[in-house]
């Protein structure tokens, strides 16, 4: 299992980076506000077709998100 609050991180950064609401996330990714708010507090599991939205959206690759290491520093800033 990944970490869900490492991954919520990295969701909360990539939203704060591209100066996006989380209103304006989660329209564009098709889910609920409340669905973006428990990703980027790790009170939900990521499911593998939005995973793949969100890293296409970000232009991340798809690693970004649970692949621990490299990624973790980058999220925090």
């Amino acid at each position: 299992m990944y970490d869900k609050a490492a991954v919520g991180r990295r969701i909360r950064s990539g939203i704060a980076d591209n100066g996006l609401s989380i209103s304006e996330f989660a329209g564009a990714m098709g889910v609920s506000r409340q669905c973006v708010y428990d990703w980027i507090n790790g009170e939900s599991v990521i499911n593998f077709e939005c995973a793949t939205r969100i890293c296409e959206y970000f232009n991340w690759p798809l690693d970004r998100l649970a692949v621990r290491g490299e990624y973790d520093d980058q999220a925090l800033t």
